[in-house]
């Protein structure tokens, strides 16, 4: 075993996915493979000295294990022998296991999402945002039920309508006479809360009016379930590859739901076009690995997409090799001693930092901060009209009712 030697060349095979593993072109002096990947493969064909020639599985999967027994993509070449060794992100599970031997793990696979960003909330409805639905119903109770109090009092004059619109009118801070209520004490409280609710919405709107809003995005794998109960959101997964069995390991139901709709509704997509940007275009999340959907979309906050930060499993990256391979302790010591100098959490840093850098230099958005417009006030605008308009209505109608009476009479 001591006089073994590494052999001189290998056939490693891979997927080509930008950022991850890229082919060389050949051309102009492109001879060695990119991405984090790529770059990996290189180091250890230069620690071991041996030369590497590159496959391409046919089906462009990672390697699923089919009725048959026969497993696809990249396992599939390995186990067959028609390929020494691949590498690109691949999860270590137990299935696979059978067919292929591990390297030492190098890095994790952290299962979770990507969705696109939510979409900016227009504006002409601002006016009602710095409030939920809840507050805004709690506040109307409060005012009708505060108004029946001090009608309920008896010593007031006043119908129940005229002392509605009367402590409504202190909200927006308008005065009252102390004599249309019979009851101070009552009616400072309720100035307090008119004041409460009033600042407390001044102080949010100015920030509203001013920096964009977006929807509400879905978070984590709880709220993508429930959006794919209600048929907002599709969730699609990379064709052949140990997801979706990793999600029903999960023991978590909500999960084993989404990777049931995925295989009911053949939500998979190929590797080719895993990370494209069509699969971003309706309410569709994005399964995949933290660190290879980081190095497609970058990280907060120069992000192109949104990344959930809900894990749902995580599993140990490692390569894989034929299991008649010969020399698989000579790559595990190698991997053990990329990892120990930090060279692998290097690449990692440099292709998290080109991915930042590409989001820096993407068209971003020039209004996202700006002076108040036309479009920025809208929302008050339609609202002045629309009271514009109900009072002509109000006043047109006094008239034809004054007339009628006075016909009448």
């Amino acid at each position: 075993m001591k006089d073994m030697k590494f052999p001189r060349e290998l056939k490693v095979a891979s997927l080509e996915i930008e950022r991850i593993f890229e082919f060389p072109s050949g051309k102009d002096g492109d001879v060695k493979p990119r991405g984090s990947e790529g770059r990996l493969l290189e180091i250890l064909s230069q620690a071991l000295h041996f030369k590497y020639n590159l496959m391409l599985p046919e089906d462009k999967q990672w390697g699923r294990e089919s009725e048959n027994g026969t497993w696809s993509g990249l396992i599939g070449l390995v186990s067959r022998g028609d390929a020494d060794a691949a590498l690109c992100f691949i999860g270590a599970s137990d299935e696979r296991q059978k067919v292929v031997d591990f390297t030492e793990p190098y890095s994790s696979n952290e299962l979770t999402f990507a969705t696109r960003f939510p979409r900016l909330l227009h504006r002409a409805y601002v006016y009602v945002y710095p409030y939920d639905a809840i507050t805004w119903l709690g506040i109307l109770i409060t005012l009708l039920i505060m108004s029946f109090i001090f009608l309920l009092l008896g010593t007031t004059k006043r119908s129940y309508s005229y002392l509605i619109m009367k402590l409504f009118g202190t909200i927006f801070s308008q005065p009252v006479d102390e004599k249309d209520f019979n009851s101070v004490i009552l009616l400072i409280v309720w100035w307090y809360f008119a004041y409460v609710i009033s600042a407390g919405y001044a102080a949010v709107l100015a920030s509203f009016l001013t920096i964009p809003m977006y929807e509400t995005p879905v978070r984590d794998f709880v709220e993508l379930a429930n959006a794919v109960k209600q048929g907002e959101y599709e969730v699609l997964s990379p064709k052949g590859t140990a997801i979706i069995p990793v999600m029903r390991s999960s023991g978590e139901d909500h999960v084993n739901y989404i990777a049931d709709q995925i295989e009911k509704n053949d939500w998979y997509v190929s590797s080719d076009k895993y990370m494209g940007e069509d699969n971003f275009e309706d309410k569709t999340a994005l399964l995949g690995v933290t660190l290879m959907l980081s190095f497609r979309f970058g990280r907060e906050p120069l992000a192109t997409k949104f990344l959930s930060r809900d894990i749902c499993k995580t599993l140990p990256v490692v390569m894989v090799v034929n299991k008649n391979f010969c020399c698989k302790n000579m790559i595990d010591s190698a991997i053990k001693k990329i990892n120990n100098a930090g060279l692998y959490k290097r690449i990692v840093d440099d292709e998290l930092y080109k991915s930042w850098f590409r989001a820096s230099k993407e068209d971003l958005d020039p209004d996202t901060y700006h002076a108040l417009t036309v479009d920025d006030i809208s929302g008050a605008l339609i609202v002045l009209l629309t009271g514009y308009c109900l009072s002509f209505f109000v006043f047109a109608g006094e008239i034809v009712y004054s007339h009628l009476f006075k016909k009448c009479f």
